[in-house]
């Protein structure tokens, strides 16, 4: 009985049928289940309350360093403004003045060198297709630009604010800097169209939406009242910026006779032109139009590989544009604002030249320069928090706030250091020179300026950066216009050079444009547990329930590939498994729901998950479609690529031409269309998949990125992953993450852009046509996927925040398999990127020459690990037992070289448990090397205690102290590299607190370091050939019972009974007495068809569906060899049905030999036949349900024989249930004897009576599904989805329809002749470069003449590269922790709890957010697609 929770049943009250009452088992479910959900909503409520707490911290602490820096920064700059009016001395003073210039001069300029040293570094030397120069027009622009600003702003530092006797004048004046800003947006708000310039059809009056209980279709309001409520903000702004610049104007009027009483008139009277002009320049619109290419602001670029192939690069250009045009602005600033500098020191410090020695005892004599060096920190400090707060979403409070309270805040404090010698005297201290106000009147004009520019400061701050909406992680050039910040106008630039859209509408729906993604959540399934199905169901459940609660506008939509998991009309018993958990799983009544559908590939399964997310479930027949997970994902690619991509980015407006659009009617743009490749037993979160889609929208040059995948399992096989997939992660994946690019991004968690898999998608489909490339395509799909869209020129990135886990091998055989296709193939991808380097970097941004190098050395190293290994080991054991090397390398390289010949002759059975037996051996033998190096690294700490002093003397029993003979740096290097491999394995722990408990499984990696690096690397090169996949395969071939597998056999059971500790299968009880009986008189009875364990292991149906276990309905057989075999003789058709085949369920298990005895003829017929029954017929366990019967009526009628064979029976005395246990115990002979010769009704029969036993609540839930598939009718996919219906069948013509083995026997051939020279090839190439190594390693540390540094040259340079590749892995640790902890913040809660565990569950629901298109097209829901794009450009 399927346990239903409230929720379900209190919205499906009015449709469903009253549930009946659980029966005590149940009630002990349902509780067990209630108190998981509690125990998961204590366990969230938790994190939430944590993260919350976190994040409140660094916001109190960011907002602390904000405010403190843009305060000091304030003051310093008064104070070097008054050196400059100040130091006025004849003689010395006039350099003490000109160093003041000078010092002004670097806090100007070296923003713009910063800026410059920036864009230098992203900007040259890349190519100019995709990073153009200005062009003539454009330099024009800039030279212009730079020449306005760099005067202003000159003019400002050096004159204005330096002829200014009150410091908190020169603050408040900063902050003048709006005005520009304020017209614009009240100009834009003029112009704005409601309807047109949203691209929204609007009602005539000014109306919002409904609320969400309304099922009428919402709209975007006018926005009349909101543009109201903003022109009177920014009016009120206008007149505070305005007023203190005619406050100004009229002091220089009226005082222009003896200015000196208050302010000289002059500077003050060019103060607004300076201040209008700073703000007309750095209005959001001039910056743009001055710094972009006229005529062209969304303008793209194409790239021409060598090739020829072009695709589009999905990226602005400006954006890239922006670093080429960072330099030439960068170069024209300092050289103009240098120029300014000279021409204005000149003038003022008495005519004289102003020289460059000054310049230079400007930053010499640092006991002087204190306000200089705060102000160069705490500006570019400033710059820093700024993004960083934006970029954790912060900016709200950390921001925001300190903008709007510094201009004040620092004019306060100047006000009271002047009334308060305290403060005064710390300001002397640290080494501001401030000065105060002469008069009242200048007091009064200071305080009236400064609060009318505090208002329009305050407004200004909360409009330009408070309500701009960011996405997490936004990159820097997403958040700024230029990439560079100004020291004497420190927020108001900050403020300024914000990105942002003034109009509300217009920022909204930008925003949502931005934010607004659909994803396809794609699953490839095979033959996966019931618990790995199980987890997979839960977590699209939990992604489909939060988010309903989010405020994001983005869709999800799930599709399961099933491998295998239809032929013809029937279903495998692994499909009916996971639809017998759907219903379990997630809350939906599958009569109800579930729809069928017939298609060109199998079988499709419609259905949706709770919130209305679909949920299809694709069900390959392998006789129409290629099998494996790569055709799989070829599938969906080209599905969601082809049927379900926005045909155009760009016209918002087209709702009815968009073909990807959500539920709220808000299309969305083709680059936020992904698809999150997941496995079918891996575990995820909502949590996680938003994080991935965080990282793809915060750059639309990222193609894919994945996230951490945890391993789950138990034993030390699963120990020894647990810690690899740790190093692997924070060691190679964050490296690659922060030096380039990640290289692999598995298929069990990772989210693809749906643009980028099509620049790379006919590619990925290709066919397999050389052995190197069955080895990328075929046994590593997901790492080739992933070199060939780097190499296309996307880059992938990795996710820490993003956890995952995946269910691991957790016996050696699965695992040595799963590793076997892992190596090789992560070598020739490897191989494919260093031998296509020079390609690669012309191509792709993000990847260096010395990227290259570094995946070069790391081949290199994986090449050489097998020899590296040996000589630790070897070194290790000569230490513990103070022996030589030699004899124990050579014993080494003998075992490791047999071992590799073992692997080139004999079957894996044989390789795998001798790889076990080594294994053993090596780990005990890796105890010994411990010992060994902790000894070594003694015995010199040792000797440096015994040269520290001498020894007693005749005369002294006590040693003298002797001078340095002997220091620390004279320890060995291998000890120094040990100990420093040690410590850096143990920071990188430590920067990741939450998977710290992975260090403590490096004993298992370390005593299996033989293992992982010799036997495993030998194993997989050894088999190169073999083409099976190898993990979650049955055998097909049984193997030869020959002496030496007997006794490999015994061998492998008898260690399995030693190390029981150490396997994963379970230990069978031995049954007791009855038991024991049943299976012998069972085995005696049945003994020919299957062995009692592959009966246990079979998959039927149980005695709860007693009333429905009526096996699989056949099909007549006069039909099946007519219609489907092509045989017209009734004389073969009688024979049939004389022999007891009358249809199709009687067919199973037929040989060649009986069918030729049944008249057919004709090697083609007989052929056709078998495979007709082979291929069409279902698994012979779902033909016949495992039950008890309650007699033998009902067992002869679930045969089909009921009508021919139960008086039979009954004269016999077989008619009770428990007469069943007898007919367990008859043979097949003892069948015919009673009477039943029929060979078809004989086989069926010992079928039948093999599945007389007790079934389990698996089978039982199996039962429904087969039922409930049987009953649902199937529709023809032409019929309700003609064009998907067209673009499957055009794709199966193409790319996937399978090649027929009899066709292809000599491409087979060919290939696995090929992949046996390739193999032997590579096995020449392993033994010749391992063993060199090994011999120049020993053979340099035999001649002492020869050595460096007291260890061998060779051996030295190879720690030293590998010490430095450790070393930079490890900062990029350190970079990419701090990438992950901003991530971690900005995703953080900003409410005190999620909105899931705030609301009640019975109220939970989705709630109507944002714009919503009236004109919004179909409606994309489970049961359409929407519109799809015409077929001749889908394929």
């Amino acid at each position: 009985m399927r346990l239903v929770n409230k929720r379900s049943m209190a919205a499906d009250a009015g449709d469903r049928q009253p549930q009946p009452e659980l029966d005590i088992g149940q009630h002990e479910t349902a509780d067990e289940h209630m108190n998981d959900k509690d125990l998961d909503a204590e366990l969230k409520k938790d994190s939430f309350l944590y993260r919350k707490a976190a994040k409140m911290t660094v916001r109190i602490l960011l907002f602390v360093f904000a405010l403190g820096s843009f305060l000091f920064g304030k003051v310093s700059f008064a104070s070097l403004a008054h050196d400059i009016k100040n130091l006025t001395d004849l003689e010395e003073g006039r350099c003490l003045k000109a160093e003041a210039y000078w010092r002004m001069y670097w806090v100007v300029t070296i923003p713009y060198a910063l800026c410059l040293v920036r864009c230098i570094w992203q900007g040259l030397g890349k190519p100019r297709i995709r990073f153009p120069w200005p062009d003539k027009c454009q330099l024009f622009k800039l030279l212009v630009y730079a020449f306005l600003e760099s005067s202003f702003v000159c003019i400002f530092a050096f004159y204005i604010a330096s002829q200014i006797e009150n410091s908190a004048l020169v603050v408040v004046l900063q902050s003048g800097v709006f005005t520009g800003t304020i017209l614009y947006q009240l100009w834009k708000g003029c112009q704005c169209k409601e309807p047109d310039d949203l691209q929204l059809q609007t009602s005539g009056s000014s109306s919002y939406r409904a609320s969400d209980d309304s099922d009428t279709t919402t709209i975007w309001p006018c926005f009349r009242r909101t543009r109201t409520v903003t022109r009177g903000w920014n009016i009120l702004a206008l007149i505070c910026q305005l007023v203190p610049l005619g406050v100004l104007l009229f002091v220089v009027y009226k005082y222009e006779i003896s200015p000196s009483e208050v302010v000289d008139a002059a500077p003050v009277g060019l103060c607004p032109v300076v201040l209008l002009g700073l703000s007309f320049l750095w209005c959001s619109a001039v910056q743009q139009w001055f710094l972009s290419r006229p005529g062209k602001p969304n303008e793209q670029a194409e790239s021409v590989t060598e090739d020829t192939r072009t695709r589009k690069i999905n990226v602005n250009i400006n954006v890239n544009r922006r670093w080429k045009v960072g330099i030439v602005t960068g170069l024209l600033r300092i050289v103009f604002t240098t120029g300014f500098m000279l021409l204005i020191a000149k003038v003022d410090v008495l005519g004289a030249s102003v020289s460059w020695h000054c310049a230079w005892n400007g930053l010499r004599f640092m006991e002087s320069n204190n306000a200089f060096l705060i102000n160069l920190f705490v500006s570019l400090g400033s710059y820093l928090l700024a993004w960083i707060s934006c970029t954790t979403k912060m900016q709200r409070g950390t921001l925001v706030g300190p903008m709007a309270v510094s201009t004040i805040g620092a004019a306060v404090l100047l006000f009271v250091s002047c009334v308060w010698p305290g403060l005064q005297h710390v300001f002397e201290r640290i080494g501001f020179n401030t000065t105060c106000a002469n008069s009242n009147i200048e007091t009064s004009l200071v305080l009236v300026m400064s609060f009318f520019l505090l208002m329009s400061q305050i407004v200004c701050s909360f409009a330009y950066v408070l309500k701009e909406k960011i996405v997490p992680l936004a990159k820097e050039e997403n958040l700024f216009i230029q990439p560079f910040y100004s020291s004497p106008f420190n927020e108001q630039f900050l403020a300024l050079n914000r990105k942002t859209v003034l109009d509300s509408a217009q920022r909204k729906l930008a925003h949502h444009k931005r934010t607004n993604a659909k994803v396809y959540i794609c699953t490839t399934m095979y033959q996966e547990s019931s618990s790995e199905q199980r987890d997979l169901l839960r977590s699209l459940k939990g992604v489909a329930e939060a988010a309903a609660n989010t405020r994001d506008f983005r869709r999800y939509e799930a599709h399961i590939f099933f491998d295998g998991g239809a032929s013809g009309s029937d279903v495998n018993r692994f499909a009916l498994q996971l639809l017998s958990l759907l219903e379990e799983e997630i809350d939906r009544e599958l009569a109800r729901h579930l729809r069928k559908f017939q298609t060109p590939y199998g079988i499709q399964f419609q259905l949706s998950l709770p919130n209305d997310v679909p949920l299809f479930v694709h069900l390959k027949d392998s006789n129409k479609v290629k099998r494996k997970k790569r055709w799989s994902q070829v599938m969906y690619m080209s599905y969601v690529s082809h049927l379900n991509t926005n045909v155009s980015s760009s016209d918002v407006a087209s709702a009815n031409e968009t073909v990807s659009g959500n539920e709220d009617g808000l299309p969305v743009e083709s680059e936020n269309v992904f698809i999150l490749t997941t496995d079918a037993d891996v575990i995820f979160k909502y949590e996680s998949v938003e994080q991935l889609i965080d990282v793809l929208q915060r750059d639309r040059q990222v193609g894919a990125a994945c996230g951490r995948t945890h391993p789950v399992g138990s034993g030390p096989i699963a120990w020894y992953q647990i810690f690899d997939y740790a190093i692997g992660h924070w060691f190679q994946k964050a490296a690659e993450h922060v030096l380039g690019s990640v290289m692999c991004c598995p298929g069990c968690f990772s989210m693809f852009r749906v643009e980028a898999l099509k620049t790379v998608l006919a590619t990925y489909r290709s066919d397999v046509e050389e052995a190197s490339q069955f080895l990328k395509k075929d046994m590593g799909e997901d790492r080739w996927l992933c070199t060939i869209l780097v190499e296309a020129g996307w880059r992938l990135e990795y996710c820490a925040a993003a956890d995952n886990e995946t269910h691991c091998p957790t016996s050696a055989d699965e695992f040595f398999k799963q590793r076997r296709r892992w190596i090789p193939s992560t070598m020739v991808n490897l191989g494919q990127l260093c031998s296509n380097g020079a390609k690669i970097v012309r191509n792709n941004d993000s990847i260096s020459r010395l990227f290259i190098l570094y995946q070069a050395v790391l081949l290199f190293s994986s090449l050489i690990s097998p020899s590296t290994v040996i000589l630790i080991v070897s070194a290790g054991l000569a230490a513990a037992y103070d022996t030589t090397e030699i004899p124990i390398v050579i014993t080494m390289l003998i075992i490791t070289v047999g071992y590799g010949v073992l692997c080139l002759l004999s079957r894996q059975k044989v390789q795998l448990l001798i790889a076990k037996l080594l294994t053993f051996a090596f780990a005990i033998l890796m105890g010994s090397v411990v010992v060994g190096i902790l000894a070594q690294s003694v015995r010199s700490f040792s000797r440096l205690d015994s040269n520290a002093a001498t020894p007693p003397t005749e005369n002294s029993s006590t040693a003298v102290p002797q001078t340095a003979t002997f220091s620390i740096a004279d320890l060995p290097i291998s000890t120094w590299y040990a100990i420093a491999l040690a410590a850096i394995y143990l920071g990188a722990s430590l920067l990741h607190p939450f998977e710290f408990h992975c260090v403590l499984h490096s004993l298992w990696y370390l005593l299996c370091l033989p293992c992982g690096f010799v036997l495993l690397i030998i194993y997989a090169i050894c088999n190169l050939d073999d083409q099976n996949w190898g993990t979650r395969e049955t055998s097909k071939n049984e193997e030869d019972k020959t002496a030496w597998n007997r006794f490999v056999g015994a061998v492998g059971k008898t260690l399995k009974r030693m190390f029981w500790c150490c396997s994963t299968e379970e230990v069978q009880k031995p049954p007791d007495n009855n038991s024991q009986t049943a299976a012998t008189s069972s085995q005696e009875g049945a003994g020919e068809q299957h062995t009692r364990e592959e009966i246990t292991d079979s998959v039927s149906l149980p005695a709860s569906c007693r009333d429905d276990a009526r096996g699989m309905p056949g099909l007549d057989i006069r039909t099946f060899l007519k219609t489907n075999c092509r045989i017209e003789d009734e004389t073969v058709i009688d024979k049939f049905r004389n022999a007891g085949y009358k249809n199709t369920t009687f067919l199973i298990n037929m040989t060649a030999e009986e069918v030729q005895g049944l008249g057919v003829t004709g090697t083609g017929n007989i052929e056709r036949l078998l495979w007709k029954i082979k291929s069409q017929l279902p698994d012979p366990s779902l033909l016949i349900p495992r039950n008890v019967w309650d007699n033998v009526s009902d067992f002869l009628e679930t045969l089909g024989i009921k009508e021919d064979y139960e008086s039979l029976f009954t004269s016999e005395g077989y008619t009770a249930g428990e007469d069943l246990v007898h007919l367990r115990r008859l043979s097949k002979e003892k069948l015919r004897e009673l009477g039943i010769t029929k060979e078809g009704h004989l086989k069926k029969l010992c079928l039948g009576i093999e599945q007389l036993q007790y079934a389990t609540e698996e089978d039982s839930r199996i039962c429904q599904a087969l039922r409930l598939v049987h009953e649902t009718r199937m529709l023809e996919l032409q019929q309700e989805k003609c064009e998907e219906f067209q673009f499957w069948k055009l794709a199966l013509e193409l790319w996937l329809r399978p090649e027929i083995s009899e066709y292809q026997k000599e491409k087979e051939k060919k290939l696995k002749s090929d992949l046996q020279s390739l193999r032997n090839e590579i096995v020449l190439i392993f033994l010749v470069t391992n063993i060199l190594w090994i011999v120049l390693i020993e053979t340099l540390a035999n001649h002492s003449e020869l050595k460096l540094a007291d260890t061998n040259a060779l051996g030295l340079f190879f720690l030293i590269v590998y010490g430095s590749v450790t070393a930079i892995q490890f900062l990029t640790i350190i970079w990419h922790r701090m990438i992950t902890f901003a991530h971690w913040l900005a995703r953080s809660p900003n409410s005190y709890l999620p909105a899931s565990l705030q609301e009640p569950t019975a109220n939970r629901g989705r709630r109507q957010r944002g714009p919503v298109l009236v004109n919004r097209g179909p409606r994309r829901g489970a049961e359409g697609r929407g519109q799809y794009r015409p077929l001749s450009e889908s394929v």
